[in-house]
């Protein structure tokens, strides 16, 4: 069987490439923008097809000749995705998608909400064999969007900012948890034509998730609190005026709110078992360390 898989230079795509190649169950494909990313990939037994999920007719000559689809890239590609299945008469895939369809704030989950409706509506329709995974927030090294950069901001600064009262409850996800995820349901006999959610291993507080980063830094922090109406006006002003700001109003209306799902059907269907925040944080800041980022 041959696999097309896209956000393979990605944080979770390059660990999945690497499970599946030392399985040696099926031949991989790799879907890439830019070879000159694909350094890490090259000990691996994989095809590297050069294109763009923006480009439809790319996508259908990329996935020509295979078999079955691991799209790791974003919901958000997901239509070009459905048609270039359609054209290669593709009846096999699992998709990535986010619990931040869940969000009660609507810019970023209704239209994730819609993409997933019409993803799910296709394999339905078509009879395709489908997964549907759904990670809380993914964290892991220097490639991660989210923990890393709390990490960076917390080894050189004492004073940490909160926005509200720091008790909402989140479960972050560790990459390679969400990697063995997609390789074990793939190969599961128990898990197609199913949605999971998928997180991590432990449900914390935020300002406990800031604690642990801290103390596994040997650092102390003081928190400093900030009313979620202040910063969401702090941003919108500064986006206003046309300053570049690191957090999005929608981004700050979101830390008070919890983000935590429960995967017991995961666990039950393929064994996911997820490691805690604690043990995911030790190795993603000695990963940082090991590429002297930190």
């Amino acid at each position: 069987m041959k696999v097309f898989i896209t956000g393979c230079t990605s944080l979770v795509g390059r660990s999945v490439i690497a499970q599946l190649n030392k399985l040696q169950h099926a031949q991989v494909k790799c879907f890439v923008r830019n070879k000159i990313k694909c350094n890490p990939l090259e000990n691996l037994n994989a095809e590297i097809f050069e294109g763009d999920l923006l480009d439809l007719d790319s996508v259908i000559e990329g996935m020509r000749g295979c078999d079955a689809v691991i799209h790791i890239a974003g919901i958000m590609f997901i239509e070009n995705i459905i048609n270039a299945m359609k054209e290669n008469n593709i009846k096999k895939g699992l998709f990535i998608s986010t619990t931040g369809i869940y969000s009660k704030y609507k810019k970023a989950s209704s239209y994730y909400r819609e993409l997933e409706s019409k993803l799910l509506n296709f394999v339905k329709e078509e009879n395709v064999f489908y997964i549907v995974l759904r990670p809380t927030m993914i964290y892991g090294n220097e490639m991660d969007h989210n923990v890393n950069k709390l990490i960076k901001y917390i080894a050189l600064h004492r004073f940490f900012p909160i926005f509200g009262n720091g008790n909402s409850l989140v479960q972050p996800i560790y990459y390679r948890d969400v990697a063995t995820a997609i390789v074990n349901s793939f190969f599961s006999t128990n898990a197609w034509n199913k949605e999971y959610n998928i997180s991590g291993g432990s449900v914390l507080r935020y300002k406990e998730m800031i604690e642990i980063i801290a103390r596994n830094l040997s650092r102390k922090v003081t928190f400093i609190y900030i009313p979620v109406s202040v910063g969401v006006f702090f941003v919108s002003l500064v986006n206003f005026l046309g300053v570049k700001f690191p957090l999005k109003d929608e981004q700050i209306k979101r830390m008070g709110e919890d983000r935590t799902f429960e995967h017991k059907e995961a666990e039950n269907d393929f064994g996911f078992s997820p490691i805690t925040f604690e043990e995911g944080i030790r190795f993603e800041i000695a990963e940082l360390r090991s590429v002297k980022q930190l």
